[in-house]
């Protein structure tokens, strides 16, 4: 076994273990937790990130030097974050960490669909747009939310204590996640355009290079069938198609 598939199968068990031990504080306390009491949101939970994390190693192994695979592994990994911001976790760094990247799957899955296939960005209005989507989930609802939070005047006292506290402050807290809230809204709409557009670009690219080898297929050696070696019907068609094609 090469060092990278270690490598990748130590990142599978991680990952594992994490959505293991994620589950584990969820059930610890049921009410702050996103899968709840229930088994099948824990299964539901545990089904979601282990997909991406299975599905970014497989695509990882298969093209080595490509970052969509990484890409959508880390969203794997982001995806049992939340659960960390749980009151129930036992750990302030733990705690910390959940309260950081407690959206960060969103941006990650964004740069993984923005960049597929080749795993590269092609514009700048895709690096702008993901700029913008890891701004809003790291810093607008992340780091600057989790320095105004001060669990114990909030009635957190289960909480541990937030590492990346500056001063708490209540409706600072509150005006952060509002309007990270609205910029993640809005960045959503404008990365489904973005992304509905390149769908549709692509699909009219497929389309017009099927026009142009059906339109090959009605030239002979001298550019064109000749009406009297088809009927006239199938000679109109293929003229008319290689008129379309030209379009």
């Amino acid at each position: 076994m090469t060092s990278g598939r270690f490598g990748r199968l130590a990142i599978a068990l991680i990952a594992a273990a994490l959505g293991i031990l994620s589950l584990a504080v969820a059930r610890s306390d049921p009410v702050g937790s996103f899968a709840g009491k229930s088994a099948l949101g824990g299964i539901a939970e545990l089904g979601a990130g282990w997909s991406l994390v299975a599905a970014g190693l497989l695509f990882w192994i298969r093209h080595r030097r490509n970052r969509f695979g990484p890409l959508l592994t880390a969203a794997g990994f982001a995806w049992f974050l939340p659960e960390w911001s749980n009151p129930g976790v036992d750990t302030a760094l733990g705690f910390a960490v959940g309260s950081l990247g407690f959206v960060a799957c969103a941006p990650l899955i964004a740069h993984a669909a923005v960049a597929y296939p080749t795993g590269r960005l092609r514009s700048r209005l895709d690096v702008v747009a993901l700029a913008v989507g890891y701004a809003g989930a790291l810093v607008l609802l992340g780091l600057l939310p989790a320095a105004v939070f001060d669990p114990k005047p909030t009635g957190c006292f289960d909480c541990p204590r937030n590492l990346v506290l500056i001063r708490g402050d209540g409706g600072l807290f509150d005006t952060f996640n509002r309007y990270g809230l609205r910029v993640g809204i809005g960045w959503l709409a404008v990365l489904g355009a973005l992304l509905l557009w390149r769908l549709v670009r692509s699909l009219r690219s497929h389309s017009r290079r099927l026009r142009l080898r059906s339109a090959g297929g009605c030239s002979g050696s001298g550019g064109r069938v000749r009406p009297s070696l088809a009927s006239s019907s199938s000679w109109d068609r293929c003229r008319n198609l290689g008129r379309f094609a030209m379009l």
